[in-house]
């Protein structure tokens, strides 16, 4: 399905695309339930001339709205802001999800993250020099 809605490799989704944020919105208006969604973004493909950018931007969208809206469903609302971990295009489209949800967060960007804890690990092992 995927195949035939995005085509073998679908152009990068831009945060400020229309069709992103409409399928975005959509998911957190509904609470999260995308599936029965999935089936739409294919039919617009094939009914509505859908392009293949535009499609990836829907179930962008509708994926990570739909995260979201499970999230603060199954957490609740907090005053704390969400530690989005992510990096790049991703760290973009979450970010901009995340404020169509009305969710304060703050960015940790996810290689940085990953070197940092590498590297603590290797101290705690005592591979680096520095071990605590």
């Amino acid at each position: 399905i995927l195949k035939h809605s995005l085509g073998e490799h679908p152009a990068p989704v831009a945060a400020d695309s229309p069709f992103f944020r409409q399928w975005c919105e959509r998911a957190l208006g509904e609470g999260g339930d995308v599936t029965s969604k999935l089936f739409a973004i294919r039919a617009a493909g094939l009914l509505q001339d859908l392009q293949s950018a535009d499609a990836a931007a829907c179930l962008s969208g509708l994926l990570i709205g739909g995260e979201i809206a499970s999230a603060k469903r199954r957490y609740g609302a907090s005053e704390a802001p969400v530690v989005l971990v992510a990096s790049g295009a991703l760290a973009t489209l979450y970010g901009a999800a995340l404020g169509l949800a009305g969710l304060a967060f703050r960015t940790v960007d996810a290689d940085e993250a990953v070197r940092a804890g590498l590297a603590e690990a290797a101290r705690e092992n005592g591979m680096i020099g520095g071990a605590s």
